[in-house]
């Protein structure tokens, strides 16, 4: 694991969490965003490896500064083989989160 990505990837999150918790979506035009974005590919394990620490039903993404939505954004951008949800799934932030740790575990992740 590249420590120094995975504190730029912490840092960036959280300030990203921070500007813009109040939202219900994700725009990819925020600068936290982008930036995020630029890093690259390589911050996947540390994406899969937050959804895999979150339960939706606990404040553990308030607590560390993690925006689920921004994941799910950056995840499908780079995913090749992303997870295809069903119609009734789309918007099911659980249902996302287990399809992506699926596909995560398929990738050795």
């Amino acid at each position: 694991m590249d420590a120094k990505l995975h504190e730029e990837y912490r840092r960036l999150m959280a300030e990203h969490f921070q500007a813009t918790a109040h939202m219900s979506m994700t725009r990819e035009d925020r600068p936290t965003y982008l930036a995020l974005k630029a890093l690259g590919p390589g911050i996947i394990p540390f994406l899969i490896e937050d959804l895999r620490k979150d339960d939706i039903d606990s404040d553990w993404w308030i607590d560390n500064n993690f925006c689920i939505h921004a994941a799910f954004h950056l995840l499908w951008g780079w995913a090749d083989d992303a997870p295809v949800l069903r119609e009734d799934e789309r918007g099911r932030v659980d249902l996302m989160r287990l399809r992506w740790l699926d596909w995560g575990a398929e990738h050795n992740l």
